[in-house]
């Protein structure tokens, strides 16, 4: 918006930019809490292994630990739940930031050739317009996915 000489498109980016910006800080704010949703790395992993385990020991009998058992059991299949439904909403934030770093991308491009063009008449920036709209319901469509997120801790 700076390079750009004044008139229409430098005033449309300079409106723009803090769109931009804005949408820069919110996929960064996405991301880490994205991340913070999986928990420690192998932590599903390792409880799916503890169930199996308890599994093994219920099947093979054993009535005097059966009760404390069958509670441990119940505490890691509901953990196993939570952990499973939280690497989903990661996942699925994960594949979305991706999009949204590619609009981003393609924001700057129309923007860099804007102000490439914007000596010449007619300046078209409806594309950037547009550019602009679709990351923003997409920064909506990611928000709505971490609205999603199951809350509590998972680092039992």
């Amino acid at each position: 918006a700076r390079d750009c000489p004044a008139g229409t498109v430098a005033d449309y980016l300079a409106a723009s930019a803090a769109k931009v910006d804005g949408a820069v800080e919110e996929v960064w704010a996405l991301a880490r809490s994205g991340t913070s949703l999986s928990g420690p790395p192998g932590r599903a992993d390792k409880v799916a292994q503890e169930l199996d385990q308890v599994h093994a020991t219920l099947s093979r009998g054993g009535a005097a630990e059966r009760g404390s058992l069958e509670g441990r059991e119940a505490s890691l299949a509901s953990e196993l739940r939570s952990l499973r439904r939280m690497e989903s909403v990661s996942a699925r934030l994960s594949a979305r930031l991706s999009e949204l770093t590619a609009q981003l991308e393609g924001v700057a491009a129309s923007t860099g050739e804007l102000v490439a063009k914007a000596g010449a008449g007619g300046e078209d920036l409806a594309s950037l317009s547009s550019e602009l709209a679709s990351l923003s319901k997409a920064l909506d469509e990611a928000r709505g996915i971490m609205a999603t997120a199951p809350p509590g801790d998972t680092n039992n």
